[in-house]
């Protein structure tokens, strides 16, 4: 089989996982509390007690649990969805800004300097960064620090040297592009 066919792997670490399994667990638990907005609920399996006393059947009381059940599980479904929406939005986000850097910005080639863990542990084991430097003509120096990383990219690196795109107006708003530095590394 030739390379070809395999898909190239990427040495960044991705989240992107997580706001998938947050918005599906947001999702049902809006569902349940919506189906219970129309679960027929009638004087023998409605069971409420307030301070260990039953409480008899009154269409109040119906419509007061199936709101506090509501508010239960849709305020949580409603948070996680939230919390999910965000995190894919900002995941698309950057990646929108890191292809525009690639068409748009400014492309400098940087000297690894090291090979850091970050402060993110997966599995009880330190994510790693790249931190990269680069000198200007008039002596001035830039560290640049990738994303997290899955594996170390060094063995792959032509002279410890990684491509960085940074905006023009905004140094801060920069890219490292390892996976494009590496060439084509295929995981079997």
């Amino acid at each position: 089989m030739e390379p070809r066919e395999y898909q190239q792997k990427s040495f960044l670490q991705s989240f992107r996982w997580v706001s998938f399994f947050l918005m599906a667990f947001g999702l049902v638990f809006i569902c349940v509390g919506l189906i219970m907005q129309v679960v027929r609920i009638g004087p023998e399996n409605f069971n409420s007690y307030v301070n260990g006393v039953r409480q008899p059947y009154t269409e109040s009381g119906v419509k007061l649990f199936r709101l506090v059940f509501l508010l239960a599980f849709g305020g949580v479904g409603l948070i996680t969805l939230t919390i999910g929406t965000i995190i894919l939005w900002r995941f698309q986000h950057k990646k929108r800004l890191f292809r525009r850097l690639k068409d748009e910005g400014v492309k400098i080639v940087a000297e690894v300097v090291e090979y850091s863990p970050s402060a993110v542990t997966v599995n009880r084991r330190h994510l790693m960064r790249l931190l990269c430097s680069y000198t200007t003509t008039n002596g001035q120096h830039y560290l640049f620090k990738s994303g997290l990383l899955r594996r170390d990219p060094g063995p792959y690196l032509t002279d410890d040297q990684v491509t960085i795109y940074y905006d023009r107006e905004n140094m801060k708003r920069y890219f490292v592009d390892i996976d494009g530095s590496v060439g084509k590394v295929y995981e079997l």
